[in-house]
């Protein structure tokens, strides 16, 4: 239905070449991620090892539970990140900072050293990515909805732009 070729949007080119043909405007911001410096993307990568280490084994996962939960956090999980589920990345890196102090101590515990996580500045940097993330599915959400359309799409997108 949307192909370039023989679809919708090559049905509208045809009639009229001035139509500009967008795919979809909501995974744009998904597209900025992926553009993000390389400071803030290996912050990423550290936080994606410490959820994948913790959560890579049933019984590491259940002691980092029953950790969360003797220290009454907020949590008693941490979230997977997957790259399928690009919106996501917000939420893994909100648990991830709810749950700083216990997981440095799980950390301790297990005698496994993950150094930045000692890191003032490393936890400032996630904090950062944490806003941006936050940011961005508050946009997307706003932007899905039976009453959206191209007109207010691209006037939400032009006014986050702006910001």
């Amino acid at each position: 239905m949307q192909g370039s070729k023989k679809g919708f949007a090559a049905f509208v080119l045809e009639k009229n070449p001035n139509v500009k043909v967008v795919h979809c405007l909501i995974h744009r911001e998904e597209l900025m991620s992926k553009c993000l410096p390389k400071a803030l993307k290996a912050v990423m990568k550290d936080v994606v090892k410490v959820v994948n280490f913790i959560k890579s084994s049933g019984l590491r996962s259940r002691i980092f539970a029953n950790l969360c939960e003797s220290m009454e956090a907020e949590f008693s999980c941490l979230l997977y990140h997957t790259e399928v589920r690009w919106l996501f990345k917000g939420k893994v890196l909100t648990r991830m900072i709810a749950l700083r102090q216990d997981i440095r101590m799980f950390f301790e515990s297990q005698q496994k050293s993950f150094e930045f996580l000692n890191s003032e500045k490393w936890w400032t940097s996630v904090t950062f990515l944490n806003d941006i993330f936050e940011k961005l599915n508050s946009l997307n959400v706003s932007m899905q909805g039976s009453e959206e359309n191209i007109l207010t799409l691209s006037g939400k997108l032009k006014g986050f732009k702006d910001k």
